[in-house]
């Protein structure tokens, strides 16, 4: 979590700006599963960025505080 806040969105909505216009992407990655596929916590600005996008985010096991 070293990396600025507004590089974490500015990706994060870019990887999603790009599965707009990839349809190979839009058959590997689904925006209303995707977040079932971490295992860890997001980036406070990828949450945002997600909310923002209108999904729910799921709860998740942080494993870096055990």
């Amino acid at each position: 979590m070293h990396v600025s806040e507004e590089v974490v969105y500015q990706v994060t909505k870019g990887i999603w700006e790009i599965h707009e216009v990839a349809s190979w992407l839009k058959n590997t990655i689904k925006p209303e599963t995707a977040l079932g596929l971490i295992s860890g916590s997001l980036h406070p600005s990828a949450e945002r960025y997600y909310r923002e996008f209108g999904l729910e985010i799921p709860p998740v096991m942080n494993f870096w505080t055990k």
